[in-house]
């Protein structure tokens, strides 16, 4: 999987919004496997609140000892869930956004690349 560069970025974020609004389909139907990919790893959790929550009794019974830390197999799955969920609930938002909002998501999204990238 190639890396986002800001430029890429921006055009993947630009035209997938464009592509949503265009075709009137709800996302991630809208993109790649790989642009999915791509966009969890530069854009910011958004879970629903129904997952929240069970994140949170997750944590705060792990805290408490009611419960072992997640195993390594437990934590895969629980993340690449919320990933997908949080992909899904940022390209519905970003499906509606004015150019301002627009403006910035991209700065948000870019902070998250650039931090992860070391750039």
């Amino acid at each position: 999987m190639m890396h986002l560069t800001q430029e890429s970025l921006v055009d993947l974020l630009m035209n997938t919004r464009d592509a949503m609004q265009k075709g009137n389909k709800i996302p991630p139907v809208t993109l790649s496997m790989e642009d999915q990919e791509q966009l969890k790893m530069v854009i910011p959790m958004q879970l629903g609140e129904e997952s929240a929550k069970k994140m949170m009794t997750i944590v705060n019974e792990i805290r408490e000892g009611k419960r072992p830390p997640l195993s390594e197999q437990e934590r895969i799955s629980l993340n690449q869930k919320n990933m997908t969920e949080s992909l899904t609930n940022f390209l519905i938002k970003l499906s509606t956004v004015n150019e301002e909002e627009l403006a910035v998501i991209i700065e948000m999204c870019e902070a998250i690349r650039a931090s992860r990238s070391g750039h």
